[in-house]
């Protein structure tokens, strides 16, 4: 743990030297016991204001003792630290995983971080497959949405289009870092403007310019509408065929018995 969390400081000094002014560590990619977390808060502080970087730590805290059903083991947070060396937002996933993750106590809320490049905002890996959750984004007007995650080979890479899908429904770019799949980085329209495979890759980072300013989207405007329309239209079209239907065997139903009469 101690030699993976040395890594991580080291691969984020390396990318700030090369022009990076935000940087973001993949879901819980830093697992670290729960005495450690103050000790680590302090060197990303240290680090983000020598660098001058919008940093963003993402965290497993291990929390040891015998099992509890109403105690964490573990908790998923993800931590922003300014170029001022401040913690700006404590993010605690929103959505755990059914039978995976414990619920972490989070207030639901998607925080809105200003700075130099647009409006900042992190959520975590599974949150973003919640459409009515991710509106908050669009609502919000964020410009840069930020989605440290990890995911698995079979999940690959149907789960990061899923994200993209996000980006384009509220206007916002997206960078994904994501450990043991494909990392990107899109644009508001969907484009990738930057990718990697976790597999492939030697380093296991990305670099990538995204656009800074957020897009209005229909999708911000008029939310599901469109979608509930055509439910509403398709159960018309349904019960106008159901009807005619019934009506077309009523009629044939009394031409047979008129028949029946006249013989």
């Amino acid at each position: 743990l101690e030699g993976n969390l040395e890594l991580l400081f080291q691969k984020t000094a390396l990318l700030a030297d090369e022009g990076a002014k935000i940087v973001v560590w993949s879901e819980a990619i830093s697992l670290i016991i729960n005495n450690q977390e103050e000790s680590v808060i302090q060197r990303a502080k240290a680090l983000a204001r020598e660098k001058e970087i919008y940093l963003f730590i993402s965290l497993g805290v291990i929390n040891p003792g015998p099992y509890s059903p109403d105690r964490l083991l573990l908790v998923n947070k993800t931590m922003t630290l300014t170029p001022e060396g401040e913690l700006a937002n404590t993010y605690l996933k929103s959505n755990p995983v059914p039978f995976a993750e414990q619920d972490y106590g989070s207030d639901d809320i998607i925080p809105i971080i200003d700075t130099p490049y647009g409006k900042l905002s992190p959520v975590i890996c599974y949150d973003a497959d919640f459409p009515h959750f991710m509106k908050q984004v669009g609502s919000n007007k964020t410009d840069i949405l930020l989605i440290p995650s990890g995911d698995w080979k079979a999940i690959d890479p149907y789960h990061a289009h899923m994200a993209v899908l996000r980006g384009i429904e509220n206007g916002v770019s997206i960078v994904r870092p994501v450990s043991r799949a494909i990392s990107l980085a899109t644009d508001p329209y969907g484009n990738i403007v930057a990718k990697t495979d976790f597999f492939s890759s030697t380093d296991k980072t990305i670099i990538a310019n995204v656009k800074t300013r957020g897009v209005a989207t229909i999708y911000n405007t008029i939310g599901d509408v469109l979608p509930y329309l055509s439910l509403v239209l398709t159960a018309y079209i349904i019960l106008d065929i159901l009807f005619r239907a019934v009506l077309r065997r009523k009629k044939s139903y009394l031409k047979g018995k008129t028949r029946a009469l006249e013989a």
